[in-house]
């Protein structure tokens, strides 16, 4: 059966959610802030009449629920996320769109907020959520803020792959598959690429750490098979395509 799909929410990724915050409530909304200490910063929230959400996140906050995110420390974006019954549907969705071929941010996973998501990418590469209905028995305490407030401090990596030990179950072939996968002609950050491999780990249970990637990733384009932009251990400031003809 076909799952009956809803726009119900909306995240809008400030660079000042301060701001942000007073000038929705200026237009009219009511917005809520998280009273819990150290979050007034990451995150708000207003629900519309009709049930609709738009919620407001640091882009820091947004890397935690969101680790294909593209952005640097204060950039800004959003991700339209539809809604659907049962957390089923979102499983079926995500593997329905990831086998047509379309790219990941987000595997299934329960939210400590008591719904089930994922998010897929449209052909631009905009972040696209499925979400199923919020069940509150299934609420747990959100991760601690240091877990992302200073995410933007650990995108790198200095290891290099003539110093990567794979486990006896995976090749260097395996390694190229999984990021080829997600490669196109136009520039991709490499922070999204790396996330976008781990997706297909954490699915097929492939033992390899985002470290092992990017340093696969340099090591391609090092070689020539991908070309690169920036300085690729840095993974949110840096680019990388298949070549050019």
């Amino acid at each position: 059966m076909s799952a009956r799909l809803v726009v119900g929410q909306l995240n809008l990724i400030a660079s000042d959610l301060a701001a942000t915050i007073a000038f929705y409530r200026l237009l009219g909304l009511t917005v809520e802030e998280i009273d819990l200490p150290g979050w007034r910063p990451h995150h708000a929230s207003a629900t519309m009449p009709d049930g609709f959400r738009l919620e407001f996140d640091s882009s820091a906050f947004a890397r935690q629920w969101n680790p294909g995110f593209g952005g640097q420390a204060g950039n800004t974006g959003c991700v339209v996320f539809f809604s659907v019954e049962d957390r089923e549907d979102v499983d079926r969705l995500f593997w329905k769109m990831t086998g047509a071929g379309y790219g990941s941010q987000k595997a299934p996973e329960d939210a400590f907020w008591g719904a089930r998501y994922a998010i897929v990418e449209d052909p631009d590469g905009n972040g696209v959520g499925i979400m199923s209905r919020i069940d509150p028995a299934r609420r747990h305490a959100p991760p601690p803020i240091s877990d992302f407030a200073h995410y933007d401090e650990r995108i790198c990596s200095t290891l290099r792959w003539k110093d990567v030990v794979l486990p006896p179950s995976v090749t260097p072939a395996d390694v190229d598959t999984l990021i080829f996968a997600d490669m196109v002609r136009h520039w991709r950050k490499v922070a999204r690429i790396v996330a976008s491999a781990l997706t297909i780990c954490e699915a097929r249970s492939i033992p390899l750490s985002a470290e092992v990637i990017a340093a696969r990733i340099q090591e391609l384009a090092e070689t020539g098979r991908l070309e690169g932009a920036g300085n690729l251990t840095m993974w949110r400031h840096s680019e990388v395509r298949l070549p050019q003809k």
